[in-house]
């Protein structure tokens, strides 16, 4: 119901605020207004990717798995590994969440940010590493895109791991951020 539009013009910020911060109310957002990020954390994902690659840190057809810390062999298909790229645009073949199970049923789309919030904030990134070791890719990874929210979440682990940076996942392990890289 509303936005905040925060700019750096030549050192000093500006931040703007429209709206309502809910449906029911007219309170305008403020500086400390929270927002689900949502699917912009992939272009932050893959800006940091492409940043990696110019610093020559990355390869974008690496295997993701020279990244990850313990053994992860099914995390390939037909003997293709899951590459980088294929996490940035979408084509890794990982499942959309996880855990993976239907996290929404028949709910309100009003209500999957709130589902989410409070399916993650138990769910940790030793979580998401654990059930890995149970994915089943069903195909080639690079051959099928579909939306996959736990391939934007890896990038981000791996990006931390890249840069040896901790703060770019913010605290948490549902949304990645990058604001200092950018």
């Amino acid at each position: 119901m509303g936005i905040s539009v925060g700019i750096i013009q030549i050192g000093k910020p500006f931040l703007y605020n429209y709206g309502s911060t809910g449906k029911d109310n007219q309170k305008l957002p403020t500086g400390n207004t929270v927002y689900e990020l949502a699917s912009i954390t992939k272009t932050f994902g893959a800006t940091l990717l492409a940043k990696a690659v110019l610093d020559k840190k990355v390869n974008l057809n690496d295997d993701i798995r020279k990244y990850l810390k313990e053994d992860y062999p099914n995390l390939e298909y037909d003997g293709k590994p899951i590459m980088l790229l294929n996490l940035a645009n979408l084509t890794s073949g990982l499942p959309n969440w996880m855990p993976d199970k239907d996290l929404f049923g028949n709910s309100d789309p009003d209500d999957i940010p709130f589902i989410l919030d409070s399916v993650h904030t138990k769910y940790s990134r030793e979580d998401l590493y654990r059930d890995l070791h149970n994915v089943k890719l069903k195909a080639l990874p690079g051959s099928v895109s579909r939306h996959c929210n736990t391939a934007a979440q890896l990038l981000g682990f791996i990006m931390e791991n890249v840069y040896k940076d901790q703060t770019l996942g913010c605290g948490t392990a549902v949304q990645p951020c990058f604001q200092h890289y950018l």
